[in-house]
């Protein structure tokens, strides 16, 4: 991947310096980012990249997506492999 891509530390940098000035700034910005869920898609403790509002607070809420029935069940057959294992490494 790295002859492929080359250095993508930039990437991951411009991102990191976007977050810190939407909390500084409180520019309440939809972006995706790793989240801890409490229920939403019904997932709950168990963090997966979701679109979030980001503002002063870090994020201050979960954008909700509406998902098929399809890609319901297949989100909840990834939430449960994930679960399982996590389960193998206790």
């Amino acid at each position: 991947m790295f002859e492929r891509k080359g250095h993508t530390q930039f990437g991951i940098g411009n991102v990191l310096a976007a977050f810190v000035q939407a909390i500084y700034n409180d520019a309440k910005i939809i972006t995706a980012a790793a989240a801890v869920l409490d229920g939403e898609y019904g997932v709950t403790k168990m963090a997966m990249g979701v679109p979030v509002l980001l503002g002063a607070g870090g994020i201050e809420r979960i954008i909700p997506l509406t998902f098929d029935s399809r890609e319901t069940i297949a989100l909840d057959k990834t939430v449960a492999v994930i679960r399982a294992n996590i389960m193998k490494l206790n």
